[in-house]
């Protein structure tokens, strides 16, 4: 529904600028879908924060993620209805637990050392070793027993 809306302004937009190639039209297209997609979901996220009295825990953490979401793109969903339930349990749903659910300060900092510690595995699985001029690596067989290395090294860690 939204889809044909925007579609729908994007012509009225073209008949009344038809010196408008595709190109451009594909872009007027995907600013007024961002506009009309993004905008409902946004006031309605506030609008339950505020109805469940965390509307400024809400708009916090919305202007904490949305600049990495403004950078990393996120995940696409098919409807525009299942992007809007599934948006407004991202957001409010860390706030609503955190209401009922309270952790001790030593929990809190086991729980970061452990999402550092997923990371930090991830990465240097993904990216390292890194293949430079000064330290190339000749084989996949060589750049799996540096991360076997690696893993070894971080299993020792625990000890």
């Amino acid at each position: 529904m939204i889809d044909k809306f925007c579609d729908w302004i994007t012509e009225k937009i073209k008949a009344k600028m038809p010196d408008i190639d595709e190109e451009r039209e594909l872009i007027i297209n995907f600013g007024i879908k961002l506009i009309f997609g993004e905008l409902p979901k946004v006031l309605i996220l506030f609008i339950i924060g505020f109805l469940l009295n965390m509307g400024w825990q809400t708009i916090l953490l919305f202007s904490l993620i949305s600049p990495y979401r403004s950078f990393t793109g996120g995940f696409h969903l098919k409807t525009h209805l299942g992007c809007m339930i599934t948006t407004s349990i991202l957001y409010l749903g860390p706030i609503i637990l955190s209401q009922y659910i309270q952790f001790s300060q030593e929990f809190i900092i086991y729980i970061f050392a452990g999402i550092i510690a997923i990371f930090s595995i991830f990465i240097i699985t993904k990216y390292a070793p890194a293949d430079t001029e000064n330290m190339p690596i000749l084989s996949i067989k060589n750049k799996n027993s540096l991360h076997k290395g690696y893993l070894k090294s971080f299993k020792n860690l625990k000890r």
